[in-house]
């Protein structure tokens, strides 16, 4: 299901109209053209087959030093057709490299990982992006969701609604897998070929009262989180996703069965949802922590536990969400579901 929805995301350019080779051997190595710029500058591009895999990605998987776009000699080290036995440019080939591209790509270190544990976004946009363009959030230049965008605010919609067509589209590829129906030429047990082991089964929380699937919440709150450059202030819509894949009801014909608005007002909310509030400090796996609002951020945050990371729109790598939070340090109050 990764494999397709790199194909469908990489796929919006000019360049990855589908086209015929008669020659499967290799990569056909043909510029086409991409683009215009401002200055009357035609741009091509070399990008070609599923993945839109670039000839000089090609020469250098090959083990070709690539300079200036072109071959400088030779590195075996990185010759990993050779390593893996990819044969030629065949349909089955080019998903084979792009298994090799999701281990040896650049930024691609912790991409498997993220990946096999259900952090979809973090790997497309931690790692995937800077390979494939048209991911989110947009890394290089004429290309992806904020292509043309100047103002912060257009361009987090922007990446908040290419998120959304993303995760769709691995659900509906997910489920075309689980079903047996994926039209992926590579063959069950693929992964030991390329030395990737299965993850460990993560320890489940144990679930002591109905209403709520702390598992669940958890798999779907780190699905879609991004990565931590990436934040798109929809901290209260995302840890709420969570909570309605858990399967709570965040809306109802009163106005504390309707979820709030704003994040720093989600506490009398989740009190009346059978949350309980306890001590800041000794977090456990499932608590949401609700920050209150200060000057500049109306708006307040809400975050949520996975076990290791504080979660809300992104994975943050601190308790508060940003540099100004972290700075006033404005009060907040810990909810624990027990």
């Amino acid at each position: 299901m990764v494999l397709k929805s790199l194909y469908q995301f990489s796929s919006d350019t000019e360049t990855s109209k589908e086209r015929k080779y008669s020659d499967m051997s290799t990569h056909p190595e043909k510029p086409i053209y991409w683009y215009t710029k401002k200055d009357g500058t035609k741009v091509h591009s070399t990008a070609a087959g599923s993945y839109q895999i670039m000839k000089e990605t090609w020469w250098d998987y090959n083990g070709h030093v690539v300079k200036d776009h072109k071959k400088a000699g030779r590195n075996e080290n990185r010759n990993f057709v050779k390593k893996y036995g990819i044969k030629d440019f065949s349909p089955k080939s080019q998903d084979e490299f792009c298994i090799a591209l999701l281990i040896h790509g650049y930024k691609a270190k912790n991409q498997l990982n993220y990946l096999l544990n259900g952090f979809v976004t973090r790997a497309i946009e931690e790692c995937a992006s800077h390979t494939w363009a048209s991911f989110t959030p947009g890394r290089y230049e004429n290309q992806g969701p904020t292509k043309g965008l100047t103002k912060r605010s257009e361009i987090k919609d922007a990446i908040h609604n290419a998120r959304v067509k993303q995760w769709e589209a691995y659900d509906k590829f997910l489920a075309e897998e689980l079903a047996g129906q994926s039209d992926l030429h590579l063959e069950p047990g693929f992964l030991k070929k390329f030395g990737i082991k299965e993850p460990e089964a993560q320890e489940l929380i144990e679930n002591k009262k109905e209403g709520l699937d702390l598992n669940k919440a958890i798999e779907g709150l780190n699905k879609r989180a991004g990565a931590n450059d990436t934040a798109v202030g929809y901290c209260a819509k995302y840890v709420r996703w969570a909570l309605e894949n858990g399967g709570m009801k965040t809306w109802g014909a009163t106005e504390i069965e309707q979820r709030p608005n704003y994040a720093c007002n989600y506490g009398p909310f989740l009190l009346h949802k059978g949350f309980i509030e306890v001590s800041n400090g000794d977090y456990k796996k499932g608590d949401i922590v609700v920050i209150e609002s200060f000057s500049g951020h109306k708006a307040g945050h809400i975050q949520m536990y996975n076990g290791k990371n504080w979660v809300s729109d992104f994975v943050q790598n601190y308790f508060y969400p940003g540099r100004a939070y972290r700075k006033a340090e404005p009060n907040y109050k810990t909810y624990r579901w027990e």
